[in-house]
């Protein structure tokens, strides 16, 4: 429930003998069904959007041959062609001999966060590369924000103006 909830799944990838245990929380994200999509590390990739597969694959592989725990942040493709960003986590085990013997680690979905920021970046550089001044101030009044209109049309740099009032724009005419 706690998986769910969180929008996480685990998995775990036994090396030697090729199998792959995923919870359902990893199957909820992919979007597929457990008793018809076998969790084998092929079907990972498979789920892995296309763009972002080498990238996840280069990522995984020197996890595995450097010892060291990686995170990953990449998109994956459901049947119905929905994209999901999800955040991944994994480490590895190994033998006496120094060799890797297995893998687990998590998968949360991370889209609305994705999602935010890039609405985010939108609003920011909107707001940055509008043709009009746009000043914030907090609740006192202090200036917290100006754009690069405001710099160009008033003279005043943002350090200069930045925890000043509004008021110092007053020209006195």
């Amino acid at each position: 429930i706690a998986q769910k909830a969180a929008q996480i799944g685990s998995w775990d990838w036994d090396i030697t003998s090729s199998t792959v245990h995923w919870t359902d929380g990893v199957y909820d994200i992919y979007g597929r069904d457990k008793d018809t999509y076998p969790p084998t590390f092929e079907s990972f990739q498979e789920c892995t959007f296309p763009e972002d597969r080498e990238h996840v694959i280069e990522v995984i592989t020197r996890s595995l041959e450097n010892n060291t725990d990686y995170e990953i942040e990449h998109r994956i493709q459901r049947p119905d062609g929905k994209l999901v960003w999800v955040y991944g986590k994994g480490g590895v085990t190994r033998n006496k001999k120094g060799e890797p013997i297995r893998m687990v680690g998590m998968v949360q979905d991370i889209t609305e966060r994705k999602n935010a920021e890039l609405q985010m970046k939108l609003l920011s550089h909107t707001v940055e590369h509008n043709p009009f001044i746009i000043l914030i101030t907090d609740p006192s009044g202090s200036i917290e924000y100006v754009n690069k209109a405001f710099t160009e049309i008033t003279g005043y740099t943002a350090e200069e103006v930045l925890g000043e009032n509004p008021r110092i724009l007053q020209s006195g005419k």
